[in-house]
């Protein structure tokens, strides 16, 4: 599953469905909703913690590859996705399923949306193009689905803080952008599982990742204190060739 950002065409993710299938294997990428190229067919839009269609795409392909092992990896919002969705299926992973991957996850959106939101040169980037794309959607959204989206709303947003409290919030049924992280985010799951999954991160997204992953993260507030950060720590962090590794 890929990040809000990236389309399956894309050439990273071209790149490496060639990879695996020289190796014999099939490969399969998902897409947040308006995020595939194209607009989807309903009001609600990118979710970053929905994850039904995760489930779907699981279902279906284990209908079709009946006893075929599965892989999956999740990259940003779609790591969040992925974890969140283990937590929640907990003993009930399928049998098939023989691992996980998790790269450069926001396991605490409330904290990552503050460090997209804050000073720096990365994160000046990496909002500003977020929020063309999330804008430009969702102006495409509003023409389709007037009653559902606010348009005169999106020229007073500045920061992805305020896009989630304005729009994608109200839009999932959330009444502002706190409860929307705390209920999307993936970070509560993360002592749940019940096999081995791993998380990494990219040097480019590592302001991020530093300050809102529980297990190593240094910032303040968000769904972990400095207690709960340590003792999640102590009981499931295991370090293997630079990639965070933790029972599932």
């Amino acid at each position: 599953m890929i990040g809000v950002q990236t389309i399956s065409p894309r050439r990273e993710v071209t790149s490496r469905s060639l990879s695996e299938r020289s190796r014999g294997w099939s490969a399969a990428a998902l897409n947040f909703r308006s995020c595939s190229g194209e607009l989807n067919r309903l009001p609600r839009s990118v979710h970053s913690g929905e994850t039904s269609d995760l489930a779907f795409v699981v279902e279906r392909l284990l209908q079709e590859r009946s006893g075929a092992p599965l892989l999956i990896a999740g990259v940003s919002l779609g790591g969040n996705v992925l974890v969140k969705w283990l937590g929640e299926i907990g003993a009930s992973v399928p049998r098939e399923l023989r691992a996980a991957a998790a790269i450069s996850t926001p396991f605490d959106l409330s904290l990552c949306a503050s460090a997209l939101d804050g000073p720096g040169f990365w994160a000046r980037i990496y909002r500003g193009r977020f929020l063309r794309t999330l804008l430009a959607k969702t102006r495409a959204k509003a023409a389709r689905f007037p009653r559902a989206l606010d348009v005169n709303a999106l020229d007073r947003i500045h920061t992805l803080t305020e896009f989630d409290e304005r729009v994608a919030a109200p839009l999932h049924g959330f009444s502002g952008a706190a409860g929307y992280y705390a209920r999307s985010s993936s970070g509560p799951f993360l002592a749940r599982p019940t096999r081995s999954r791993s998380a990494g991160r990219t040097r480019r997204l590592r302001f991020v990742f530093d300050r809102a992953c529980p297990l190593v993260g240094r910032g303040e507030g968000g769904l972990f204190s400095r207690a709960a950060r340590a003792d999640l720590r102590r009981r499931v962090l295991k370090k293997r060739a630079g990639t965070r590794r933790y029972p599932l």
